[in-house]
């Protein structure tokens, strides 16, 4: 009985199925040749398309996918970016103690410097606020000589004149007087007696010495060596600008 089931189990198939023994094309193998089948490519010799049949590790589209595009085009990207974690790889702070320590060489002056920490400024030479007068004459002008149609001439401050031949005394102490002095009608004064009278007062008072006017000797421009003839030592421009300083000084200075 034995034998007889396993002749049973051996024994090939009906060809006939469907009520035919034909071939029947089968999806996806094989494809209808209707609209279908042209839609619907059959997988026959596909062999890298299938579970198990992708190179995942060596070829993937994750990055691709979970990187941030945005819509308004490939230049104008405002999606989130990638912010990476930042690595302290400084060593650590055992690292720095060093046990044997070099040798410190003292320096020859203290900080490295011999200049001085103070510096020695400049003191205040100019005068101080109280120093400057305060109520002084305005529109100051050196005096000048006018005539119509002429040029004008500044008034000299100081007269100069010779006093070769002419016996020339000082009233008051009764020598010769050399360089500046004062002249009034026929008195003189010389320099010295003129500012102790004006200071003091003990001969002449101070409103009779504002009329003396200042007389200069002509030793600084003539030579006379002992006659009445000249012998020039500056030239008269010289002489003219030596008369216009001092009669813009005069205005400042007596």
């Amino acid at each position: 009985m034995l034998f007889l089931g396993l002749e049973g189990m051996n024994e090939p198939s009906n060809k006939i199925c469907f009520g035919t023994g034909t071939d029947r094309p089968t999806f996806p193998d094989q494809i209808a040749n209707d609209r279908f089948g042209n839609e619907n490519t059959p997988f026959r010799g596909v062999k890298n398309v299938g579970p198990g049949q992708y190179d995942n590790h060596i070829f993937t589209s994750f990055t691709n996918i979970k990187k941030p595009i945005s819509t308004k085009g490939y230049v104008a990207r405002t999606g989130q970016k990638d912010f990476y974690q930042l690595v302290d790889r400084a060593p650590s702070p055992t690292l720095y103690q060093d046990i044997n320590r070099a040798p410190i060489k003292k320096s020859l002056k203290p900080f490295h410097s011999s200049s001085n920490r103070f510096k020695k400024e400049a003191s205040f030479i100019s005068p101080g606020p109280g120093c400057y007068e305060h109520q002084v004459e305005r529109n100051r002008n050196v005096q000048a000589l006018h005539s119509f149609g002429g040029r004008t001439k500044s008034v000299p401050h100081v007269d100069i004149k010779c006093i070769v031949n002419q016996n020339i005394i000082c009233d008051n102490c009764g020598e010769k007087p050399e360089g500046d002095f004062f002249e009034y009608k026929s008195k003189s004064l010389c320099s010295r007696c003129y500012d102790y009278n004006y200071k003091w007062q003990e001969k002449y008072n101070r409103a009779y010495l504002t009329s003396f006017k200042k007389t200069r000797d002509c030793a600084f421009m003539h030579e006379h060596e002992g006659t009445t003839a000249v012998i020039q030592k500056i030239s008269d421009k010289e002489l003219k600008k030596l008369k216009q300083k001092e009669a813009y000084l005069s205005l400042y200075w007596s």
